[in-house]
C-alpha cells in the first residue's frame, strides 16, 4: 500500500506509520482543505477464512467507539469509509512524536511500569486506538 496515492476522496501524501492491522497515511481533504490522518486496513485483516470477527467487523467497532469520544487526548474521527473493499478511517492529524518513540524513550526505557502510571486513562485508550491498526 506504499503507492497509494488517495482513497476516497483524500489525497495520500505520505505514510507515517503502521500498526499490527494497518498503515496510517498524512492525506489531503480537498473539499474541507485540512490536513487528515487516514487509516487503512491491511488486506490480510479484511477476510477471516474461518467465520470469525473479520478485521473489517472490528474496525467498524474501532470507528464506532472512536466516534463516540470526545477528548482534547484523543484524535477526533472524522469520516470512515470504504473504497474497493478496503476500510479506512479519516482522524485529524496530530504533530507529534509516536507511541513507541515514547516506549522507546531512554527516559521512560527504565521503568516501563512507571510509563503507563503517568499516563491519564484517556492518554492509554488513545495510545491503544492509534496502535491497534
Amino acid at each position: 500500500m506504499d503507492n497509494l496515492r488517495a482513497i476516497g476522496r483524500y489525497e495520500i501524501r505520505r505514510r507515517v506509520g503502521s500498526g499490527a492491522m494497518g498503515q496510517i497515511y498524512e492525506a489531503h481533504d480537498p473539499i474541507i482543505d485540512r490536513r487528515v490522518a487516514i487509516k487503512v486496513l491491511r488486506a490480510e485483516f479484511v477476510e477471516r477464512p474461518d467465520g470469525s470477527l473479520s478485521g473489517i467487523d472490528r474496525f467498524r467497532q474501532e470507528a464506532r467507539a472512536a466516534g463516540r469520544l470526545l477528548h482534547p487526548n484523543i484524535v477526533t474521527l472524522l469520516d470512515y469509509g470504504e473504497e474497493a473493499g478496503t476500510p479506512f478511517l479519516a482522524m485529524e492529524f496530530v504533530e507529534g512524536e509516536t507511541h513507541s518513540w515514547f516506549f522507546n524513550s531512554p527516559r521512560t526505557s527504565r521503568y516501563p511500569a512507571a510509563r503507563l502510571g503517568t499516563m491519564s486513562a484517556s492518554e492509554i485508550t488513545c495510545a491503544v486506538v492509534m496502535s491497534s491498526g
